[in-house]
């Protein structure tokens, strides 16, 4: 018990008691979900692992989108429907997320995610691309641009985490599974008001869900075993590639002021507020995001 959460003690038997219902709903929901989940999607072994990624389009330009915690590559499949064709878009799954298989023995750190992601995109021939990503996934995307410059044209940071560390202790593996895999948990991860939830945000949710029931929890544990969050207040003043940081003024994930700093600390970033705006910003506000993925893309081609 040493180590425990005591937030964890009260959970559990809050949301331990329906794991045959949360069975029930996966297997329902995934043979419904899995055409368009599996729809342009790729995977490749590395020396990391098993890395699953999806693709659509073809064209000289490339665009690497790299998503949160707990979620996957489609969290950003309202964003890639919407972008223009000629532009080569990979939406990755970072190793232990999604339909990515970590190697036995492999980190998981943030830095270990960072450099499996440059290999993925290495073996895919992507170089001086603009990589965009969110909450997480920015904080990779940060690690990405100073380790390997040459991958990364443009940066677009949403909602960036990273500048606070854990702060909680790591949570044993069957715990893991029973809190991080239970639908219930899922839902207030998610931060859905489901009273108010369109059926695109219900189904989107469901997605989501199943993708994350599939996980093992010993690979979450291993996540949180070697998690490195807090880094990135030290790899901003680093990043020398033009960057967009963006986030929602109503953010209730990461504080509206973790941009502001995040701004203060990167030599020439511009920055967009997006008014009303939560935290899944690719989601909830798809049409902002595609306008300022679509912006920087331009200003590239500009220059160019």
């Amino acid at each position: 018990m040493d180590g425990l959460p005591i937030l964890a003690l009260v959970l559990v038997p809050a949301v331990g008691f329906l794991p045959a219902a949360d069975l029930m709903t996966f297997l329902r929901w995934w043979p419904r979900l899995r055409p368009s989940v599996m729809r342009d999607r790729h995977s490749v072994v590395s020396p990391y692992g098993r890395l699953s990624y999806v693709m659509r389009g073809r064209g000289p330009r490339a665009l690497v989108l790299i998503h949160g915690f707990l979620e996957s590559a489609e969290q950003w499949r309202p964003v890639t429907d919407l972008l223009p064709e000629g532009l080569r878009v990979i939406a990755v799954d970072l190793n232990s997320f999604g339909f990515s298989v970590p190697a036995k023995g492999v980190s998981l750190s943030k830095q270990s995610l960072s450099e499996a992601l440059h290999w993925l995109l290495n073996s895919l021939e992507v170089s001086d691309a603009v990589v965009a990503g969110h909450s997480m996934g920015a904080e990779v995307a940060g690690m990405l641009a100073v380790n390997h410059p040459e991958t990364v044209g443009d940066l677009i940071l949403l909602a960036p985490g990273g500048l606070r560390s854990r702060g909680f202790p790591v949570i044993p593996t069957p715990l893991v599974t029973l809190l991080f895999k239970n639908i219930l948990v899922q839902r207030r991860f998610s931060r859905l008001d489901w009273s108010q939830a369109s059926p695109e945000q219900r189904e989107r949710f469901a997605v989501q869900y199943v993708i994350n029931r599939r996980i093992p929890g010993r690979f979450l544990h291993r996540f949180q075993r070697d998690d490195d969050t807090g880094s990135l207040e030290v790899i901003l003043p680093r990043i020398r590639q033009k960057t967009l940081v963006v986030w929602g003024d109503r953010d209730r994930v990461i504080p509206p002021e973790d941009g502001q700093k995040v701004v203060r600390l990167l030599p020439g970033a511009s920055a967009v507020v997006i008014p009303g705006a939560g935290h899944d910003l690719p989601a909830a506000h798809t049409g902002d995001v595609v306008r300022l993925i679509q912006r920087v893309i331009d200003e590239r081609e500009d220059i160019r």
